[in-house]
This record gives C-alpha cells, structure tokens and sequence, in this order.
C-alpha cells in the first residue's frame, strides 16, 4: 500500500496546470481514483517517477463530494488534457483550508 503524501492547491489554474502535466506524463500513473471513505483523491504514480522524486499523492475533497470528484476523475481518465472548467469544477470540490 502507498504512502500518499497530501498536497494543496491554492487556484483552478493551479490545478489546471498540474493535471495536464500530470495527463500528459500518463504512462507513469499506476492509478488515480477517488477514496470515498476518506473523501480523497489517491494518486499512485509508477515506481520509476517514485524513485525519480515524484511520490504518490492526494488532495482532500469537501466533505461528501466524492461522487461528483470522482465523475470528473472519471472523465479526465479518458483524455489527453483537462477542460480548464473541468479543472476549475474539481478544485471547487477540493478541502483547500
């Protein structure tokens, strides 16, 4: 099991930048799914970007947005990069206290 290491993003722009270089770098993502118990995102990256310094992570979602989080993830899986109103929508799910 990984160790996810919790990270905040302070914009949609942020975050936005983030996914697609994150969508981008695809091939080193094992997984990346919404934890619903914890109201999480987990992303678990391949080992070759662990050891290269890039850990698994996990942003904090608002308490009971995890259906609508993970509809967005869901649909982010299956493109080359993020719709900035994609981006600006989940990071109004985030817990960014």
């Amino acid at each position: 099991m990984a160790d996810y290491e919790l990270v905040s993003v302070r914009s949609a722009s942020q975050l936005h930048d983030n996914l697609e270089k994150l969508l981008k770098k695809r091939s080193h993502i094992e997984s990346i799914f919404v934890d619903r118990i914890t109201d999480t995102i987990k992303v678990d990256l391949s080992t070759m970007a662990n050891t290269f310094g890039h850990p698994d992570f996990r942003m904090k979602l608002k308490i009971g947005k995890s259906s609508e989080a993970e509809a967005i993830i869901n649909r982010l899986k299956t493109q080359d990069a993020p719709v900035r109103s994609q981006s600006e929508d989940l990071f109004h799910l985030l817990d960014v206290k």
